[in-house]
């Protein structure tokens, strides 16, 4: 991945390829620099802690379709289970798409503090 000049817009793109039996498939690009495909750990087979019984896709539209219609009582365990399964599958996201020497250039634009001239785009098929 190429540097960016100070107060030059930057644009990642987050782009689906297909699917393999690992997972989704997906590139990052920079509009210069296009990274091997990797695949994406699968949604469906990330486990909420305690709601086992759902897949993390059925915690997650509760989550944000349900749950904040009604934080309160009981319902608030499995909002702070589906949470963390959340940040959990976002972490292992990013550790696939940024490599070590992807996650070098990314580091260095937010060390540079030129993240906010960066425009991002995910584009996916859907399932």
């Amino acid at each position: 991945m190429t540097q960016t000049k100070a107060g030059e817009t930057m644009r990642l793109t987050i782009q689906h390829m297909g699917n393999s039996p690992d997972g989704p498939l997906f590139t990052l690009s920079n509009g210069e620099t296009v990274t091997n495909s990797v695949a994406l750990p699968d949604p469906a087979k990330i486990q909420t802690e305690g709601y086992e019984n759902l897949t993390f896709p059925q915690n997650l539209r509760w989550y944000l379709e349900d749950y904040l219609n009604d934080p309160e009582g009981p319902r608030r365990k499995r909002a702070e289970a589906t949470a963390a399964a959340l940040e959990n599958w976002g972490t292992a996201v990013f550790d696939a798409l940024f490599d070590r020497d992807t996650y070098q250039w990314y580091a260095s634009i937010r060390d540079a503090n030129r993240l906010g001239n960066c425009n991002s785009a995910l584009s996916a098929n859907p399932p």
